[in-house]
């Protein structure tokens, strides 16, 4: 008697058990590890944050990539201008010097 006491007070969530009657119930009952779940969400989620910055940084370094492309673009046609200028002064020169030096 003094024993079907004592399962009665703790089923009811008495000093000897965690929790309700329900909750000690519920505890012989396999309960899904939403701990696993939940950091395999995290993972997911840091995974798609990190994507997300490579694509950000992937663009970044492209667009200076193609600041640079066309600037180096820009310097070569700026050289080739100045290349021309210089040829087209030079034989404008030599033809100076050629005709001045016939005329002598």
């Amino acid at each position: 008697e003094e024993e079907a006491a004592q399962e009665r007070s703790t089923s009811r969530g008495a000093p000897g058990r965690r929790g309700s009657g329900r909750a000690a119930s519920v505890q012989g009952s396999p309960l899904p590890d939403v701990r696993g779940a939940t950091h395999q969400t995290m993972q997911a989620a840091r995974a798609a944050q990190l994507r997300l910055l490579a694509i950000s940084v992937y663009q970044s370094e492209e667009l200076l990539l193609k600041d640079h492309l066309a600037w180096i673009c820009d310097q070569g046609s700026r050289l080739q201008t100045i290349a021309s200028t210089a040829l087209r002064d030079f034989i404008a020169r030599a033809q100076t010097i050629a005709v001045q030096r016939a005329a002598g």
